[in-house]
């Protein structure tokens, strides 16, 4: 799933932080199969897009640096100065032991705190062996301890794993660093373990066992999906360069693409559904009549964007697929975004304050006068996401569909309102 989001994103991702994220991602987990070679040259094809490198991928980019380091192999242009390897080892202990502000099982609570402590550099220098193992021994009875462990967050189970690896391949206890690194690289991408990949890659010791291709099965890799990926992947990013975006679903109309979105949506939370949409696998509604689509745009002095009408004239609406997804609005209820806000909120408080955020942009722009024109398409209830269509400005032609979450701070912003569906069709494929 991994390596196919990589694909996906890189061929419909709108920001560039979102395609390159994904990437470098899938780029690293083919490395940590023992793929170095493949990993690198990907990396050094997304380069030659000469994109403004704002570190988003820093963690990642960390983790390439140990890998490099480990194998010589690195690159000889990179758009991140080197860094030097003892230096990295101490910063990336310092990381894993950092405080996350997550809860913590009263039961766990000491003897991670301890452990943490054990293993802590001092003065830029990592520990004495003793207490390294120390911290090791601490470590490991919280995995064994699977309700504790599994009430930590993902990222506390991910920085746990990282260092009992690393502190067992680093003081001679093989074992246990092979145990565990197989163990980890079974449930990769699956909760509570999402979040570890790039953690245990940096790990200096731990990158030998990696490139040797020690889960290479676990991570169910093999020459022949890794040329396959490489291929896939190449062929991505020129068609990207050449031509731009394009759809994921590209061959499926919109009856096919909500008629997928409704399958996956009943399948992962059936009990959000009625008997009618189970039976019927829709959570669509009735097609909207072309002329109410007519009266709304003349109303709102605006035209629809070709797509946005082509999924009314299939489903006039949708019904909300997760536990914050709202429910897409019917024709007769779109409205421009400031008049949507005084409906609920009875005045424009909320909307002024709103205007006042910077947007997540990577052009300067004014995100007051852009939410002005901005139309609502879902409902709003306050608590749960909201989506928009913000009309063309400048060189943006297209109407684009921005999207946002309680969970995922800043709007997501998408090409199209088709692409924000498309976009909810491969969520919805990774975790079904």
């Amino acid at each position: 799933m991994i390596l196919k989001e990589a694909i996906n994103s890189t061929r419909a991702d709108y920001g560039q932080e979102q395609w390159l994220l994904k990437i470098n991602h899938a780029a690293l987990y083919i490395a940590a199969g023992g793929y170095i070679d493949e990993a690198t040259a990907i990396l050094v094809e997304v380069w030659k897009y000469r994109i403004p490198y704002d570190r988003t991928t820093w963690l990642t980019d960390r983790a390439f640096e140990v890998l490099w380091h480990v194998s010589g192999k690195r690159p000889f242009i990179t758009p991140f100065p080197q860094s030097n390897i003892d230096e990295l080892e101490v910063a990336h202990r310092d990381y894993l032991v950092s405080p996350s502000g997550e809860f913590m099982p009263h039961t766990t609570v000491d003897n991670y705190v301890k452990a943490q402590m054990f293993c802590r550099s001092t003065n830029g220098k990592l520990p004495y062996k003793d207490m390294e193992e120390t911290a090791l021994s601490l470590f490991l009875p919280l995995i064994a301890d699977k309700r504790n462990f599994n009430a930590l967050n993902s990222y506390t189970v991910s920085k746990i794993v990282a260092l009992v690896t690393e502190l067992a391949a680093k003081n001679n206890k093989q074992e246990i660093a092979v145990s565990e690194l197989k163990k980890w690289g079974s449930k990769i991408g699956r909760y509570p373990y999402d979040a570890s990949l790039q953690l245990i890659a940096a790990n200096r010791h731990v990158a030998p066992l990696l490139l040797g291709g020690l889960i290479k099965s676990e991570l169910e890799l093999n020459d022949k999906v890794v040329k396959q990926f490489f291929e896939q992947m190449m062929e991505a990013l020129n068609y990207r360069k050449m031509n731009g975006l394009t759809y994921v679903f590209g061959g499926s109309n919109w009856q096919q693409l909500i008629k997928q979105l409704s399958e996956l949506a009943i399948q992962d939370s059936v009990e959000l559904f009625s008997e009618e949409q189970k039976s019927s696998q829709w959570i669509g509604y009735a097609a909207a009549k072309e002329e109410d689509i007519l009266q709304k745009e003349k109303e709102l002095g605006i035209t629809f964007p070709s797509e946005f009408r082509e999924f009314l004239l299939t489903s006039n609406g949708l019904a909300s697929f997760s536990g914050i997804q709202p429910i897409l609005s019917s024709v007769n209820e779109i409205d421009f975004l400031k008049k949507r806000y005084f409906d609920v909120y009875g005045d424009y408080e909320l909307f002024e304050l709103t205007k006042g955020y910077p947007g997540n942009g990577s052009e300067p722009e004014d995100f007051g006068a852009l939410l002005e024109s901005a139309i609502g398409i879902s409902n709003m209830v306050g608590d749960e996401d909201e989506v928009w269509l913000i009309p063309p400005r400048g060189n943006i032609k297209d109407w684009e569909c921005w999207s946002f979450s309680p969970s995922n701070p800043g709007e997501e912003r998408h090409k199209n309102f088709r692409y924000y569906i498309e976009s909810c069709i491969q969520f919805l494929e990774r975790y079904t």
